[in-house]
């Protein structure tokens, strides 16, 4: 697990290596403010949100297809969602496959967004710009128990084709 803190939290969860690394240097590039509390696997995820003293993130990237020791993103979406019940708290699943019953089984589950993972840096970089100026610019509040804030309307972009 990798912790470096700091202004807007992401907790990552993602087996590949290379997908934080090029996420760290496009975020480095574009959102400074932006730190990552990097998963490989949902162990260190649910072991991570559970533990009241860890920062809690303000955004989750939840990769749909973990190693296959790993259970899928779906059922960790599932485990999230429970762990998470008393907070609002957007989950974007990415996936390099964006097969419409995935996207919609990943809605149907609770998911804030679904995006697929590019295949190149220029698209890399245009995803994460993007996604994160979407997501800042929502201002998602700190992260609080349900019952301590004001309730507030998590967007939910539609499954695109």
């Amino acid at each position: 697990m990798t912790d470096h803190l700091t202004g807007f939290p992401i907790l990552l969860i993602d087996d590949e290596p290379v997908f934080l690394d090029i996420i760290n240097r496009v975020t480095r590039e574009h959102f400074p403010g932006v730190s990552f509390i990097s998963c490989k696997n949902g162990n260190e995820a649910v072991a991570y949100l559970t533990q009241k003293e860890n920062v809690r993130p303000r955004l989750i990237l939840l990769d749909l297809f973990l190693s296959p020791m790993e259970p899928s993103g779906l059922t960790l979406l599932i485990e999230i969602k429970k762990q998470l019940a008393d907070f609002q708290l957007p989950i974007v699943v990415i996936s390099s496959y964006s097969e419409e019953s995935l996207v919609q089984k990943a809605y149907d589950l609770g998911a804030s967004s679904f995006i697929e993972k590019p295949t190149n840096l220029r698209g890399w970089k245009t995803m994460v710009k993007n996604m994160l100026d979407y997501w800042k610019d929502n201002n998602i509040p700190e992260v609080k128990p349900a019952n301590e804030q004001t309730p507030s309307v998590v967007p939910k972009t539609p499954p695109y084709k």
